[in-house]
């Protein structure tokens, strides 16, 4: 590079530096000299100017600057609403905590307020008979209450309230809370039956023969008794009970009557006879081969069994055998004679052979 022109840039850059020193230097030597730097201008405060339209107030800063966030508060006198807020700056922006951010230029806002007319919903009523609502109408500012009284005629109750055409049941008040349309309440009632008269009862207690309870009822005066299931006891006949079931008018106690069953006389087909100890043989017609001078005691049963009474024996040949009345049979004699043996219209016999020296003993049974 040639000198000459290396002295050039030298030149430019030392002139650079010794400007910036001349514009710094004298900053910090005023500082450190304890002069206070220079203050900077306040910003410029804009007006505010409010107006209202109909009744009401608005309020809020008179002035402000730029880019300021300003609160309103605005009041609508009785009777009166706040329709709209409005500034005569494009920009005007009115938020919903009623603010507003101040625009680079002096504004007016216009609050404007209009009368309040209230909305009013009719509320109809209908009463059936026996008893009334009140009121019989109402005409309702909106988002108001209102309240119904129903009441029953005397000898009537509700029966149920309509509200809307549905029931809400048998109420003698209801509140329409906070009421945004039109409504209707239409009340039903009934007679109120008389009252039943108290019912005079008796108790009825049915006892058996051994005095155990059978039944235990409440009737009414005037009504009858219902008798229990007929009872039981081994060898008896239930006959009935011993009160008069109808038309009860004092507590009873009843007894079941019983008859004794009548005895079933067993009828014999049979008889049979045998000598005692040889049951086993018995027979209608029994044979036997006997000493002279034996005794046999003769035993009788029957068929069906039963108790034998006023047996009869006969022997056909006394000269042979002697019976006496209870049966035993004494041989006197060579021969052969039938001890026949009677009761209740029905016979066995009992025949017996004595020879001499013949010696044959019990030759068993033989049937007709």
């Amino acid at each position: 590079m040639h000198t000459t022109a290396l002295k050039s840039i030298m030149s430019v850059v030392l002139a650079i530096c010794l400007s910036v020193s001349s514009f710094v230097l004298p900053v910090f030597a005023e500082t450190e000299n304890g002069t206070e730097p220079e203050k900077k201008p306040e910003p410029e405060k804009f007006t505010i100017t409010y107006k209202t339209e109909g009744k009401g107030t608005l309020k809020g800063n008179t002035e402000a600057v730029a880019g300021e966030v300003i609160a309103l508060t605005v009041t609508p006198d009785d009777g009166y609403v706040l329709e709209s807020v409005t500034a005569d700056h494009s920009a005007f922006a009115l938020s919903e905590k009623n603010t507003f951010i101040m625009p680079n230029q002096n504004i007016t806002v216009t609050a404007k307020f209009v009368e309040h007319k209230p909305v009013k919903h009719q509320i109809w009523t209908s009463a059936g008979e026996g008893g009334t609502i009140y009121p019989a109408v109402a005409e309702v500012i909106e988002g108001e209450d209102q309240m119904f009284f129903i009441t029953p005629a005397e000898g009537y109750k509700i029966k149920t309230v309509y509200v809307d055409n549905i029931s809400v049941g048998p109420q003698p008040l209801y509140i329409f809370n906070a009421v945004k349309s039109f409504h209707t309440v239409r009340a039903e009632f009934e007679k109120i039956a008389p009252e039943a008269k108290p019912v005079e009862t008796f108790t009825v207690k049915f006892y058996d023969w051994d005095g155990s309870v059978l039944s235990v009822q409440s009737v009414e005066k005037g009504k009858d008794a219902v008798a229990p299931k007929d009872p039981s006891r081994d060898g008896y006949i239930f006959k009935g009970w011993d009160t008069d079931l109808r038309n009860v008018q004092k507590d009873l106690s009843v007894i079941a009557i019983y008859e004794k069953e009548p005895i079933k006389e067993t009828v014999i087909e049979k008889l049979y006879v045998y000598p005692a100890g040889n049951e086993s043989s018995a027979s209608e017609l029994y044979f036997d081969t006997v000493k002279i001078g034996s005794t046999i005691d003769l035993k009788v049963k029957s068929y069906p069994e039963k108790e034998l009474k006023n047996v009869s024996f006969d022997s056909s040949n006394s000269s042979v055998a002697i019976v006496s009345s209870s049966g035993k049979v004494s041989v006197v004699g060579y021969g052969t004679s039938t001890i026949s043996v009677t009761c209740e219209g029905k016979t066995a016999r009992y025949v017996l052979v004595c020879l001499k020296d013949l010696v044959v003993e019990n030759p068993g049974t033989c049937d007709d």
